[in-house]
């Protein structure tokens, strides 16, 4: 067999320790859903980690991502994020899923490799501008309660948004698709 590249809790033994398990630094990708963790994990010997699945935990703040500098999938989707300080130490990130956390506040982000933006099923009733992103190419923020639209301004125009499900009034519609008439990937209802 060749080295690990792939961990997942079901690979351990059922009473296993995170911050005592012993992961190899060429492991390329880790899965701990649901597996009632209230912090980001220690990896930061994890140099070569590219994809880390922290689903449906218990995580309320992101301590811990230094060092996880190769890192370009994370997924916090299903945890009580209350803010995401430390999101920017990531350089290489591209996705980041930050969907169903109850999030109610996007601060601007600094992130020029990000391409895929989770925020489903948050609070947010508006967002930062993307200007720091000029890489994103995918946000979706389906069931919020977004009201504010400035923030389109700072997308590229063949960025595709998904705002299905932020009850929009059919008049507020009508005068965004008239603002953003070019844009093609927008989804309002």
């Amino acid at each position: 067999t060749g080295p690990l590249n792939r961990y997942s809790p079901n690979d351990a033994p059922t009473a296993f320790e995170i911050d005592t398990l012993r992961l190899p630094p060429s492991l390329r990708s880790l899965a701990l859903t649901d597996a009632g963790l209230d912090t980001v994990p220690r990896l930061s010997h994890a140099h070569h980690l590219e994809t880390l699945q922290l689903h449906s935990n218990r995580i309320k703040h992101l301590a811990h991502l230094e060092g996880l500098s190769g890192l370009t999938w994370l997924c916090l989707q299903g945890n009580p994020i209350q803010n995401i300080a430390g999101i920017e130490s990531l350089p290489k990130l591209r996705s980041l899923d930050l969907g169903d956390t109850g999030l109610t506040h996007l601060p601007v982000l600094c992130m020029p490799t990000l391409t895929s933006l989770n925020l489903f099923r948050n609070a947010l009733k508006d967002l930062p501008s993307f200007a720091g992103c000029p890489a994103l190419m995918d946000i979706t923020v389906y069931e919020n309660k977004i009201r504010g639209f400035d923030w389109l301004e700072t997308v590229a125009r063949n960025c595709s948004v998904n705002l299905i499900r932020n009850e929009l009034k059919p008049a507020l519609r009508a005068q965004l698709a008239a603002r953003f008439e070019a844009w093609t990937n927008v989804s309002w209802t």
